[in-house]
């Protein structure tokens, strides 16, 4: 354990920096910017007439993928002639509709394991961004299905390089057939009302942002939403259902509050950089009645350091608590936020299949990627395709990773183990992403108990 920290230390070391003979960059041209404004590419890069640029070369590297990672565009060029500064993009179809098909489990291996078709959720996500040429965004989602979901966001971005503001806001309602209400043997067991509804949920939410320079921002969030559980899943198991959110019913009231350095060079594959966001928030329950509070205290820190040429050291610690209101007389929290290990990213790989439940956790990711395609432009030249998206950007990465985690002060019950150890992981894997933004991944793992695990992902495991 001691190597494994003194390893984490390193590296999250302090970046280097270099200096040389500054370029002045005194014009900028773009070129393939039909829709977007000129705004958007001066407040991702921060250009102003006269800039000095101390390592142009590498500087055009960083503006390119900031600029890719906007979901603007398919292509982005970025270099410098004298003193002009060359940007060349290639812009997406921004009004769209994209459709959706997933599983109604919390990843594609536990829904493997039964392959059953009635679980799979499909519908759309309809798309209209870049709205005015100022990369504003709404999306509109309808899922239908297993599960059934509808929801609505609007984005607004900053709108300096420095010192602006931001904000979104969305609300939606969704509802399914199963309530994941309890663990056992350190599995998610599921109580199921086949012929209706067996939760109902509304949520609304609104996070306003302000950028204090372009790594550098705050965020207040502030959420209001409703559950509703039927009262025939009572009947089945009155204890564990009302365990769940303390009651049938819930209305409640979120608030939060992050601070974000974002220093990456790629928002959704980065290689460079690092991400560090410490929060702080509440969920005032049951406000019906003066329910308990839940209070969360959060830190996340990824880091991406480039080694020789095409190795890059992704490492991430996550760590979190929370607390009841009533700590003082209740020793558990709701099920609801107690569970800690096997939902979106934070699981250690090779425990895909489990999760874990307590009132915090501590996780440790590493990888070690290699570049086996970077910056490959995959170029089709006949069908249908629309001319915009004749040419892929494609990168291909193999990683070797080891992962740690372990819940801080446990749920207690005799079928479960996992949240009593440590749980360790490490496997290989392949990454693979198009158009800069879309990605899967696929990974072997084995795990402490000696189990091999296959999976496939969408989102980074970092």
């Amino acid at each position: 354990m001691k190597k494994l920290l003194i390893f984490f230390s390193v590296a999250f070391g302090i970046e280097e920096a270099t200096s040389q003979t500054p370029i002045v960059l005194n014009q900028l041209r773009i070129e393939g910017n039909t829709r977007t404004k000129t705004a958007v590419f001066i407040r991702e890069t921060g250009w102003t007439a006269g800039y000095a640029a101390h390592d142009a070369d590498s500087l055009c590297s960083v503006w390119q993928k900031r600029l890719s990672g906007l979901n603007l565009f398919n292509l982005v060029e970025v270099n410098y002639k004298q003193d002009t500064l060359l940007i060349s993009v290639r812009e997406r179809i921004y009004n769209w509709a994209l459709p959706e098909l997933s599983w109604a489990d919390r990843n594609f291996n536990v829904w493997w394991q039964t392959k059953d078709p009635n679980r799979l959720i499909y519908g759309f996500t309809a798309y209209f961004n870049n709205l005015g040429g100022l990369n504003h965004n709404i999306s509109v989602t309808a899922i239908h299905g297993f599960n059934r979901s509808y929801s609505f966001r609007y984005t607004k971005p900053f709108s300096a390089y420095r010192k602006s503001w931001g904000y979104s806001l969305g609300a939606g309602y969704w509802s399914n057939h199963e309530l994941w209400y309890i663990t056992m043997n350190d599995k998610l067991n599921f109580l199921r009302i086949e012929s209706q509804p067996i939760q109902r949920n509304f949520w609304s939410q609104f996070v306003l942002r302000r950028r204090l320079n372009y790594f550098n921002r705050l965020e207040l969030t502030l959420g209001y939403g409703r559950t509703r559980i039927a009262d025939s899943a009572a009947r089945l198991d009155r204890e564990g259902v009302m365990n769940y959110i303390y009651g049938l019913k819930r209305n409640y009231l979120e608030t939060g509050i992050s601070f974000v350095s974002d220093s990456r060079d790629q928002r959704d594959y980065p290689s460079q950089g690092h991400l560090i966001r410490i929060s702080a928030g509440n969920t005032f329950m049951n406000l019906n009645y003066s329910g308990p509070s839940v209070y969360q205290f959060e830190a996340r820190v990824n880091r991406f350091t480039p080694l020789k040429p095409k190795w890059v050291l992704a490492t991430g610690l996550v760590s979190r608590y929370r607390i009841d209101s009533r700590a003082l007389t209740v020793n558990t929290l709701p099920y609801l936020f107690s569970r800690q290990f096997g939902y979106g990213s934070d699981y250690v790989r090779g425990y895909e299949p489990f999760v874990a439940e307590g009132a915090g956790m501590f996780l440790a990711k590493m990888a070690f990627r290699r570049a086996v395609l970077q910056g490959y432009k995959l170029k089709i030249k006949r069908g249908n395709v629309l001319n915009n998206y004749r040419t892929i950007p494609l990168n291909v990465w193999f990683n070797i990773f080891a992962d740690a985690g372990r819940t801080i002060r446990p749920t207690v019950l005799r079928t479960n183990y996992l949240n009593r150890e440590w749980m360790l992981g490490s496997g290989i894997g392949m990454d693979v992403t198009a158009w800069y933004s879309a990605m899967a991944r696929f990974e072997l793992s084995r795990n402490r108990m000696g189990n091999w695990v296959f999976n496939i992902s969408y989102i980074n495991a970092f």
